[in-house]
């Protein structure tokens, strides 16, 4: 299996501390630079108004697929954002039940509400990627589709 880099996101956001939780609950812009080879594939996406993001998450632990929720972790967090599950003090949760990067296949997804694009280059608000990190795909966020329940 083989991933391409299709460009990178670039933001204020150096390190896990600055790093929003989600990006829903963030108002910071990221800028997302398109390789040049896809630049023109970006074409119609001035039509949407919010898109999907799909990042690499390379600066995340890959070996530890099991984390117990301690709130003097500073990896773990008490999620206080409406619509947030709490975690239970002690308890321990394998990552395909919680929201962290840390996993085997670090894919990280985001909604990001478009606010420009200019010919390679696309702003948006609420990413939640490190600086610098590897864009894998951009995909159009359709309400009808992506937040219906079955």
């Amino acid at each position: 299996m083989q991933l391409k880099e299709i460009g990178r996101i670039f933001n204020n956001f150096k390190d896990e501390r600055e790093t929003p939780r989600q990006g829903k609950f963030s108002s910071e812009k990221s800028s997302i630079k398109i390789l040049p080879e896809y630049r023109d594939v970006l074409k119609g996406l001035e039509e949407v108004e919010f898109i999907l993001v799909f990042y690499w998450g390379n600066k995340v632990d890959r070996e530890n697929l099991k984390i117990e929720a301690n709130f003097n972790n500073k990896n773990i967090k008490r999620n206080t954002e409406k619509g947030c599950r709490n975690l239970v003090e002690g308890k321990e949760y394998g990552v395909f039940s919680i929201r962290t990067l840390n996993r085997s296949n670090p894919i990280g997804l985001c909604v990001c509400k478009i606010i420009s694009i200019e010919k390679d280059k696309i702003e948006v608000i609420g990413l939640d990627a490190y600086d610098n990190t590897v864009l894998l795909d951009i995909k159009p966020y359709i309400k009808e589709i992506d937040n219906d329940i079955f």
